[in-house]
């Protein structure tokens, strides 16, 4: 029998030297707090790796223990899945070049075998390859947890949308997913955002003119503004100026069901006027030849408070950012509804997005 001990807290002196997770965490703890590396000159900053070091840690343990996975192996393979930005401050590569520093620290604490080594190595080197699947449950499970501790912060998807490819970041929010399913979680309906992604993402749908587009965006901040159990936040949009009219690109299929399932709902809510209104606008809207009379509702519906005085006013402003844009040849705005916010984009930056959305432009850009 063993007598009762105090639990460490991570004070050094009170560490088992037989201990080699706890040595560890404290290893990799003392190199954050000991750092002449300051927050200026790192991508993160301390705080964050201090939180995400041992956010993911804890939740490897629980992953691990879900899927029948060696803990300590899955403990440690988090621990250090971000060594490189921790020593060095950058994530350029870091997955990779993080595997070697990772090794020296576990060879010079002691205590793990061959086998452990090359299982940790996998969870660091590919946990940064979300987007690609495999048989390893070494290699999922770094990637995994990864995820489920990033998506619970503020401001991720944000991060995530501006910075990943539209294809990687699928692939980000389709694992995401699968992690919350498995935990029994309620899944964040931001999850199902690039659900029908594909090459050819979005269709031209309409031209108008700038005041009509402008009265069409206002109905489109109003819905996102809901509140979210109502389920009538729009889907992904872009508007485009360009050419003289403002075009209105979207997945097709995806804004008819949603324009079909917003009647469904104003049939259940006859109380809301705004709901009947903006289903009755956007239905004609989407038409090939739409009745531009109704269209032009969008500004009774100012005048009656369907459209709170704060959209208007927000349509209005984002109407005229594209108008004034330095790029004349071309500018766009891409919307996010389920994640409240828009990329503005000109140029090159442009280009490249609009493509993978499977727009084409016909013309060149410059960077403004």
């Amino acid at each position: 029998m063993k007598p009762l001990r105090e639990y460490h807290h991570f004070k050094r002196e009170l560490i088992d030297p037989s201990d080699r997770i706890a040595k560890c965490e404290r290893y990799v703890t003392d190199l954050l707090l000991t750092s002449d590396l300051p927050d200026s000159e790192r991508d993160s900053s301390i705080c964050w790796e201090l939180k995400h070091q041992a956010s993911t840690l804890q939740f490897a343990k629980v992953l691990a223990m879900k899927r029948g996975l060696p803990i300590n192996v899955c403990v440690v393979g988090l621990m250090l899945h971000d060594i490189n930005s921790i020593v060095h401050g950058k994530y350029e590569r870091h997955a990779h070049l993080g595997t070697s520093i990772a090794a020296e620290i576990l060879r010079k604490l002691g205590g793990f075998s061959e086998d452990e080594l090359d299982q940790i190595s996998r969870i660091i080197y590919n946990h940064s390859d979300k987007h690609i699947w495999t048989d390893d449950p070494f290699q999922e499970i770094g990637k995994d947890v990864d995820v489920l501790d990033c998506l619970l912060y503020e401001g991720a998807f944000d991060y995530y949308l501006g910075n990943k490819p539209l294809p990687v970041f699928k692939e980000y929010l389709r694992r995401a997913k699968r992690v919350w399913e498995e935990l029994g979680l309620p899944t964040d309906p931001r999850f199902n955002l690039l659900d029908d992604y594909g090459p050819s993402w979005f269709q031209l749908l309409q031209t108008f003119q700038h005041e009509q587009m402008k009265g069409i965006l206002a109905i489109l901040l109003e819905l996102s503004s809901f509140k979210k159990e109502q389920d009538v936040c729009p889907p992904p949009f872009c508007i485009l100026m360009k050419d003289g009219g403002d075009k209105f690109y979207a997945s097709r299929q995806r804004w008819l069901d949603y324009v079909e399932s917003l009647g469904n709902q104003s049939g259940d809510l006859k109380s809301d006027k705004r709901l009947k209104g903006f289903h009755s606008v956007l239905s004609e809207f989407l038409k090939k030849k739409p009745n531009y009379e109704l269209v032009n509702q969008c500004y009774s519906f100012v005048m009656e408070r369907l459209i709170s005085e704060n959209n208007s006013t927000e349509a209005t402003n984002i109407m005229v950012s594209i108008k004034n844009s330095r790029a004349p040849q071309a500018r766009a705005l891409l919307f996010w509804p389920l994640i409240d916010i828009y990329e503005s984009l000109s140029g090159k930056t442009m280009e490249k997005r609009l493509e993978e959305l499977g727009i084409k432009l016909s013309i060149k850009t410059t960077e403004s």
